[in-house]
């Protein structure tokens, strides 16, 4: 799996895989992925603050199945920021 990370650097590994952030309702964020007609919504949040393991297991089980990048190449996007 993966070390714990922040919402910043969630975000990169996000925007290296080509998504796009924009605010939703609430001040919720969604990342769009235009190739694969991708969104992941997060609750409001500080960049600093720790992505929950619940949330980053859900994003890469989303991004694998949708083909977005494969599991291996996704954990060692992960693995690279949270060194």
């Amino acid at each position: 799996m993966t070390e714990p990370i922040t919402f910043a650097q969630l975000q990169g590994v996000l925007e290296q895989l080509g998504f796009c952030k924009s605010v939703g309702p609430k001040d919720h964020v969604i990342y769009r992925h235009a190739a694969s007609d991708t969104l992941l919504y997060y609750p409001p949040q500080h960049t600093n603050d720790l992505v929950p393991m619940a949330s980053i297991v859900g994003t890469r089980k989303l991004l694998v199945d949708r083909g977005v990048v494969d599991a291996e190449q996704l954990d060692q996007l992960f693995h690279a920021v949270a060194a």
